[in-house]
This record gives structure tokens, sequence and C-alpha cells, in this order.
């Protein structure tokens, strides 16, 4: 008579020497930056084109209600094991 057994397929069962997939992996901790490019207008009144160019330049961003985003970078700053994982790679 044929039975039916589930064998497991995930790596952890394929892992060498008693080890488990999950015990030869190592924690690391990256540091990212995100910079972000928004538009945003106001309206400003003023008496002169210089004295509108002083305002603007003045104005806080938090001040801005309608930010519309436009472009963004964002990028590694660094990668390093943690939990006394080793870089042995």
């Amino acid at each position: 008579m044929k039975t039916d057994t589930n064998t497991p397929t995930s790596s952890a069962a394929n892992a060498h020497d008693g080890q488990t997939a999950a015990d030869t992996k190592k924690k690391y901790e990256v540091t990212l930056f995100w910079t972000q490019h928004n538009i945003g207008e106001v309206i400003i009144e003023a008496d002169s084109l210089a004295e509108a160019e002083e305002m603007a330049d003045e104005i806080e961003s938090d001040e801005i209600d309608d930010w519309n985003p436009t472009d963004g970078e964002i990028w590694v700053d660094s990668v390093e094991p943690i939990e006394g994982g080793q870089d042995n790679e």
C-alpha cells in the first residue's frame, strides 16, 4: 500500500552539518539616507520684488501646507554586522 508523506522542501532541510539555514544567517544593520525633493507654491504679498524675494528666503518648510513630491534619492551609507555576527564572507 502506498502512503503519502510530506517531506520538507525548505532550504532549512538542506543545510549542511546539522545546521538549519536560519542558523547560518547573520544580521546586519543598514544605515540609509533618503532625500526627497518636493515642490510647493505660496502667494506672498509684498511692495516690491526685492521684498518678496527676502520674504521667500525666510519661509520654513513646515509653513507649506501642500507639498508635491517630485523626485528623490535613497542610498546606502553603511552595512555592519550586529549581534556578534562575523563578516567572513
